[in-house]
């Protein structure tokens, strides 16, 4: 989640400017007086503290009602399953294809942590909003690397479509959303698959 924020100082007065695109929210303080900077800095804590804990919490309640569930395809023998957690990001639990454990592949191992993030790419086609997502394989349950400074686990989000078949990369994935929200349909891209939302 990115904030974009700016400060500035003239004579007796300060100001913070910040905002959150990811949550649709931001926040302006003022201040004035002999200690306005340390006055500034304690009202955008506590802004801060409350409203985006908050909008993260209603995001995550959000994710949870839009994503949870099982899709699977019509013709072959494959799923996914999402849920949502604690972490950032869409989890994926299960990812049959074609029969086989996904998850499991020799590109992913030994990961054992997936996620995926939106891109801010979308469309709309066949009456659905289509995402594209980007997934992203971490192990240590997604914890970084600490052994060294750049250890590569750290930096997996540059490695988007490192692994592709026919041209399309395997991490990326469509996500198509019906008109309260809710995700209907998972593409795919890399094994032309397109699955749908299980009744539970």
């Amino acid at each position: 989640m990115d904030t974009y924020s700016k400060s500035g100082d003239i004579g007796a007065y300060t100001t913070y400017f910040g905002l959150v695109p990811d949550y649709n929210m931001g926040i302006t303080v003022l201040a004035a007086g002999d200690n306005k900077f340390s006055q500034m800095q304690v009202i955008r804590n506590i802004v801060v503290d409350a409203f985006y804990n908050a909008a993260e919490e209603a995001a995550k309640e959000q994710a949870r009602a839009a994503f949870t569930g099982t899709f699977k395809a019509s013709e072959l023998n494959s799923s996914i399953k999402f849920a949502v957690d604690d972490g950032p990001g869409v989890v994926i639990t299960d990812w049959i294809s074609n029969g086989t454990d996904f998850l499991a592949n020799a590109f992913l191992y030994p990961s054992n942590d997936f996620r995926l993030y939106h891109t801010g790419l979308s469309i709309v086609h066949d009456e659905l909003m289509w995402y594209k997502y980007q997934l992203s394989a971490l192990p240590n349950g997604g914890e970084p690397g600490m052994d060294l400074t750049w250890n590569e686990n750290n930096a997996r989000w540059i490695w988007g479509d490192s692994a592709s078949y026919g041209n399309l990369g395997t991490q990326a994935f469509l996500i198509g959303f019906d008109s309260n929200g809710v995700v209907q349909s998972v593409g795919s891209q890399a094994l032309r698959c397109n699955m749908t939302r299980q009744a539970a």
